[in-house]
């Protein structure tokens, strides 16, 4: 996959997954407010069920004193009696005194006449009330009716708007009387409560609330739709929208900025190290006069699902973010893996040069150095190649790269001529070969002043009894040349660029072909 392509993808998932993250946390706002407006119906109608047993409790505490008072007819006292009782009632209209199935008096109109006896009840409650849920009023001279309720002697007439204002005008409701698996109407608006009274169903309505009270036999269904629901939370859900918007957005730059993190170069080497990004390749190293492979250099190579970084990328990198021990442990047990794979390798003589970050000679490191590789030392010779820096002059560097040596290893000193190493400080240092840095090799042809200087790595090279390697020779005349100078073994394309373990082996057993040699 292209880079512009990989790019066009993540914008797409970072856009999908903030709008997902987004939204879910919008629909979850939604439903709680959801979940708030069905609570508060549930109160309402709590409410309401409170208010049926106060008016049923009202009523029964008003009348059960006035039989108890064992009034008979429609004497002044018997409507004295009457009068204040409903005085002292909070939802009563009218009270009225009854013989039998028949009217005598009410608080009201006094003594009546009554020609038509009273009716059978709509229910009976468990407390013996009988209650009429639209009993005709024949005092008037147009026919009325009210809720009435009797107790033995006694009838009272409930105030209209006790009943009829039990819930929110805005909310359809019904109420019931339950008697069993009966229920009868006793008021609001018909059909809305379900055939069994105990539960909540969906009817035309979005939101259906059914509660039953525990006190009295009574339940009440409330209804709402969603166009109420939203004109109610208008405000809120326009908030919740906008927060959710902004919430998108900065999900957005987040998530593409921890993207951007994640597929940058630095976090990909920093995972490659753990997740066997790194591999290893191997350049030979040959003897310029018998071009037969005498060793190799361990070359770190990095490719995972994106693409290769080259060397000269992730280094640096590593340096900077102070990996370069876990780096180097990394290649050395990829080497140590493919050195047990191929055994053709293995020959007490062949050089397998590692590189090293000369910030890591020490003598930690060094002892682990020496127990990694202790199982292939007598195989092959490992060699440490560091390059020229200041802090290989210190006295712990020095005594790590003794430590080494004494363990089989031997040290080289990469890219020499670049540093700034004096004589002194390589007899201190113990190398055992010089790599003549590609510098001076690529400017031998023109006969440059840099080229002029390599008898002079040779001279150092005798001094301190070192040998001598040339590294980045790409043509034949190069090699001439650096055996002229009795430069004694070289790398470079020439003989072969880094490649896997079994193109080495293969290319051992061949020598390298090479005209002159």
């Amino acid at each position: 996959m292209t880079g512009t392509a990989r790019q066009k993808l993540d914008n797409l998932i970072v856009f999908i997954a903030s709008a997902l993250i987004a939204g879910s946390l919008f629909f979850y706002a939604v439903y709680g407010l959801q979940q708030s407006f069905k609570h508060e119906i549930t109160a309402m109608a709590s409410a309401g069920l409170d208010r049926i047993s106060e008016i049923e409790n009202d009523i029964l505490l008003t009348l059960q004193p006035l039989n108890q008072e064992k009034l008979s007819g429609c004497s002044k006292d018997t409507l004295m009696s009457m009068s204040q009782a409903m005085f002292r009632s909070k939802y009563i209209k009218d009270i009225g005194y009854l013989e039998g199935r028949y009217l005598q008096c009410t608080t009201g109109k006094g003594v009546v006449k009554v020609t038509e006896p009273e009716t059978q009840p709509d229910y009976i409650t468990p407390a013996g009330l009988q209650v009429w849920v639209y009993g005709d009023l024949m005092l008037f001279e147009n026919q009325a009716f009210a809720l009435v309720a009797r107790l033995d002697s006694f009838n009272a007439i409930i105030k209209h708007d006790a009943i009829t204002d039990l819930m929110p005008q805005q909310y359809p409701w019904e109420l019931v009387f339950v008697a069993g698996q009966e229920y009868t109407y006793v008021s609001g608006a018909k059909g809305l409560m379900p055939e069994n009274a105990h539960s909540s169903i969906s009817l035309a309505y979005d939101y259906t609330q059914t509660l039953c009270s525990e006190r009295v036999p009574y339940c009440l269904t409330v209804v709402a739709t969603s166009s109420q629901f939203y004109k109610q939370n208008r405000v809120a859900l326009i908030a919740l929208a906008g927060v959710s918007g902004l919430l998108f957005v900065l999900i957005y730059l987040l998530m593409q900025k921890w993207l951007n993190h994640y597929r940058s170069i630095d976090s990909r080497i920093l995972r490659g190290l753990k997740k066997g990004a790194f591999y290893c390749e191997y350049q030979p190293i040959v003897d310029l006069q018998q071009c037969n492979v005498i060793g190799c250099e361990v070359l770190a190579r990095f490719k995972d699902r994106d693409s290769s970084i080259s060397p000269l990328v992730f280094i640096p990198i590593i340096g900077r973010k102070d990996k370069t021990w876990d780096f180097t442990r990394v290649i050395i047990n990829r080497c140590l893996q493919g050195l047990a794979e191929f055994s053709g390798i293995a020959a007490s003589n062949f050089k397998v040069n590692i590189n090293f970050f000369a910030r890591d000679i020490n003598s930690v490191h060094a002892d682990e150095l020496i127990t990694l590789c202790d199982s292939y030392k007598n195989k092959v010779k490992f060699v440490i190649e560091v390059t020229e820096e200041e802090s290989l002059t210190t006295e712990s560097s020095i005594e790590a790269l003794r430590k080494l040596r004494r363990a089989g290893f031997e040290v080289a000193i990469d890219d020499f001529g670049s540093g700034y190493s004096n004589l002194s400080q390589l007899k201190q240092l113990q190398c055992d070969t010089l790599k003549i840095d590609r510098s001076f090799i690529n400017e031998m042809e023109d006969g440059s002043v840099r080229s002029t200087l390599i008898p002079h790595i040779v001279a150092i090279a005798n001094n301190i009894d070192a040998q001598i390697v040339g590294e980045g020779i790409e043509n034949n005349l190069q090699r001439q040349a650096l055996i002229e100078f009795k430069v004694k073994y070289g790398q470079g394309y020439l003989f072969g660029k880094p490649m896997s373990l079994h193109d080495l082996t293969a290319l051992m057993a061949t020598n390298v072909n090479i005209e002159e040699c």
